[in-house]
């Protein structure tokens, strides 16, 4: 099943809600930090993407400060998808546009051990949704691909296979 087309709507929501916590998220990381998932592959312009929440990978202790600034709004209802797989110091930020979902020190449970979600790169593309732009760190293409093949739910594998089809648009492949 091919990813859905994004909509106005959905690019409004991504640019609200990313304008709304840059400052915060670079105010608070004092570690290097990635916008992973679909809202990566929203701002690295992969077509066909819908972006449903804005997903921060950050270390531990950047985690525990986020978290904190963001205190009155953490969902704490909110309950992951697949437990099992996924363990970080996490929580669910309500009040923008999309939910944000802020990941410190993320792992992977595979091959029977915990394993660290860190991508194999970090590269920065330029956000205009404030009035300057501003760098919004991701991960490269290629690295997303191997991120989202790694986790190997249904969604992300949908997702891997947009990016290839986009690298190999790209010549990239």
């Amino acid at each position: 099943m091919a990813p859905s087309r994004p909509s106005t709507d959905c690019a409004a929501a991504v640019q609200a809600t990313l304008s709304a916590i840059l400052p915060a998220l670079y105010h608070h990381c004092r570690e290097p930090w990635w916008l992973i998932g679909s809202a990566a592959l929203h701002v690295s312009a992969v077509p066909g993407i819908a972006v449903h929440d804005i997903d921060v990978l950050v270390a531990d202790a950047d985690a525990v400060r986020l978290l904190a600034h963001w205190h009155e709004r953490f969902d704490d209802a909110f309950q992951p998808e697949r437990p099992e797989l996924f363990r970080s110091r996490f929580g669910r930020i309500s009040g923008c546009a999309l939910p944000v979902e802020v990941m410190g020190n993320l792992e992977l449970f595979r091959d029977g051990t915990w394993q660290p979600v860190r991508p194999a790169d970090r590269k920065v593309v330029e956000w205009r949704g404030l009035s300057v732009p501003v760098p919004v760190p991701v991960p490269s293409l290629a690295a997303q691909c191997a991120i989202l093949e790694s986790f190997g739910r249904a969604k992300d594998i949908a997702r891997a296979h947009a990016v290839k089809q986009m690298l190999r648009t790209l010549g990239q492949s």
